[in-house]
């Protein structure tokens, strides 16, 4: 089963049945604390994993064990939530895996880069294109 943190977008754990665990395995632990920044993509992932192995050994359709906890607080990271509380995730449709002059750029979905193209030049398969430009810098009081 999965416990999602609640107080950050990117810490989970992971809890494993030792009766699922190959024999030949070595020792784990049963609980594995994960930070993903693309937890929730993440997490529906393993749950259709798990039911699909869930169905394939046990005949059974299941919904995933996931559940919700302060795990940021009971570990003491609570640097760990600040941070990531100054985070501003990008609207639903759209990408933060680009950046351009050490700013992260949200383009919507399907933009990607020309390799050996121009870095501030970014191409979406419609034909549509993005360009940015070094600009002046500018300061703020």
């Amino acid at each position: 089963r999965a416990i999602l943190d609640v107080s950050t977008h990117s810490l989970f754990v992971l809890e494993l049945d030792p009766d699922s665990l190959l024999e030949e395995a070595p020792e784990v632990g049963q609980r594995v604390l994960v930070e993903s920044q693309q937890r929730q993509q993440l997490v529906e992932l393993l749950a259709r994993c798990w039911q699909a192995e869930r169905m394939l050994q046990h005949f059974e359709a299941e919904r995933f064990p996931c559940s919700k906890a302060d795990i940021a607080g009971q570990l003491g990271l609570a640097r760990l939530c600040q941070e990531e509380n100054l985070r501003t995730l990008p609207f639903k449709g759209y990408e933060d895996c680009f950046d351009h002059g050490g700013y992260s750029v949200w383009l919507k979905s399907g933009f990607c880069r020309r390799p050996g193209g121009d870095p501030g030049r970014f191409m979406h398969p419609h034909g549509w294109q993005v360009t940015l430009k070094d600009g002046s810098k500018v300061s703020v009081p």
